[in-house]
């Protein structure tokens, strides 16, 4: 979700452009939706360096519009496979980071009715 303060500071970027702000946050949701099904193909046939690249492009925008929660989730995917690799694991990766993908899709749910919500 989006903190109180961290929504007053959004706002004051961009003027108190509301419609701005709806479109920035519609282009995102949009964004995310269009990969989240590329990420979730990439967990299931293990490419985990196109999961980090999908991670790394839609977190950039996740903090820009002060997602924490949302950033978090995409900082732990992340570190997650990048720990993976470091440590040439045998490990069965994908059932953590479909866990992962899980929660992250509940909050961008959430996040979505929020934004809807809120403005």
């Amino acid at each position: 979700m989006i903190n109180p303060d961290d929504l007053k500071s959004l706002l004051l970027d961009f003027d108190n452009n509301i419609d701005f702000i709806k479109e920035i946050f519609h282009d995102f949701f949009d964004e995310v939706n269009n990969t989240l099904h590329e990420l979730k193909s990439a967990i299931t046939n293990g490419q985990h360096d196109v999961v980090v690249n999908l991670v790394y492009r839609l977190k950039g925008t996740a903090s820009y519009l002060r997602c924490h929660s949302i950033v978090d989730i995409f900082n732990s995917i992340k570190h997650l496979v990048n720990t993976y690799l470091n440590q040439n694991s045998s490990h069965n990766l994908s059932v953590y980071l479909l866990l992962l993908h899980d929660s992250l899709q509940t909050q961008l749910s959430q996040l979505q009715k929020y934004v809807c919500d809120t403005f």
